[in-house]
């Protein structure tokens, strides 16, 4: 005789029974599927492989990824360095680093980054803006960037104001890695910071370190991989921690050989950040810009000392600005600020500025 085979749900004599049991297993299964979800999403993150979650006040986020796309000058041994990072040490390799454009849109409030699909997933969905995860579409890889860049706003970044909110508060997260001013949250019950608002960073940055990368990129592409490979500097950057500051014009592609090796040199201390600003295309753009920021940040707090600054640039213009509004470089600024230039632009030479400008910064105590 066959066996019938028992139904999945209960017989119940009460309609009311079989609503409350009907609308119990609906909970379950949707608790299910947001639960799959969730580690769906990490094991994406984990697989991607991400360094420190991304935020707005934190530590420089990254991602491991097998780099084949340095062709220029020394190309062999970038590639050979960053093979070694991704194949033998199984370390993050790339910065993952914010879109302008999108920042600004986000800052503006003008569109929203996740999509609503139902009132099912509005708690998820807030959740998420709360705290933006690895894979929001604010942070990417240098050729995602690149390529994003290229394609959805080829038509945008052109004018400085196009870039003037999202160069602002790359500005704030730098006073706030530098002792400056407490954290703010770019847009209040939106976007998170990763750290408390209104809260100042337990172990500022010692020494500024600012990069014009068009000009290093251009002029000086071998000294960069020296810098990876000194064992003086990379001491030395572990030793203390320090503000990386990119000046990137938008017509050096993302994925320049400067972002990398700041990327680098910024996982050698857990205090140490990167900053990158964002100028246009046009003359003289970086060099206004940099000194834009620069002056900001001396006039940031008229409590604090700003640390000493260096400058990684071959730029003879731009040293003559700095010193006619600044002083030359044993000279004080305002609250006891000061500015050295590499020269030459070697990464001894780099090791020397950097515990010069410490030193200095000790004698402001």
């Amino acid at each position: 005789m066959k066996k019938s085979v028992a139904s999945d749900t209960p017989r119940f004599l009460s309609t009311a029974v079989i609503q409350s049991f009907q609308e119990g297993a609906s909970h379950n299964a949707a608790a299910a599927a947001q639960h799959g979800t969730a580690q769906c999403s990490q094991k994406e993150q984990q697989e991607k492989g991400y360094y420190h979650s991304p935020s707005w006040y934190g530590a420089s986020p990254g991602t491991r990824m097998d780099i084949t796309y340095f062709t220029a000058h020394q190309s062999s041994r970038w590639n050979a360095l960053f093979h070694d990072l991704y194949y033998t040490r199984n370390e993050p390799t790339a910065p993952l680093l914010r879109c302008p454009a999108c920042v600004t849109q986000r800052l503006r409030g003008d569109v929203a980054m996740l999509p609503r699909t139902g009132s099912a997933d509005l708690s998820a969905s807030r959740a998420a803006t709360e705290t933006p995860s690895a894979s929001s579409p604010l942070w990417m890889d240098p050729m995602e960037l690149q390529r994003h860049l290229s394609y959805i706003h080829a038509d945008e970044l052109f004018t400085p104001q196009e870039l003037k909110l999202y160069n602002a508060q790359v500005l704030r997260e730098l006073r706030y890695s530098c002792g400056l001013a407490p954290a703010l949250t770019p847009v209040e019950g939106e976007l998170s910071t990763g750290v408390t608002s209104g809260a100042r960073k337990m172990q500022p940055a010692r020494v500024i370190l600012v990069v014009d990368v068009a000009n290093v990129e251009l002029g000086s592409p071998g000294e960069l991989l020296e810098m990876l490979l000194s064992s003086k500097l990379l001491r030395a950057v572990t030793d203390f921690p320090v503000a990386l500051c990119a000046t990137h014009e938008l017509f050096v592609p993302a994925i320049s050989k400067a972002l990398h090796t700041l990327y680098q040199l910024s996982r050698r201390h857990p205090a140490s950040t990167l900053h990158v600003f964002f100028a246009n295309t046009s003359l003289e753009s970086g060099d206004l810009l940099t000194s834009s920021y620069l002056n900001d940040l001396f006039l940031a707090s008229p409590h604090c000392a700003v640390p000493p600054v260096v400058m990684l640039t071959s730029d003879v213009q731009q040293q003559r600005a700095l010193t006619e509004l600044h002083g030359a470089p044993a000279y004080g600024m305002g609250n006891g600020g000061h500015v050295h230039w590499v020269k030459p632009l070697t990464a001894a030479q780099l090791v020397v500025d950097l515990y010069a400008a410490l030193e200095s910064s000790q004698s402001l105590l």
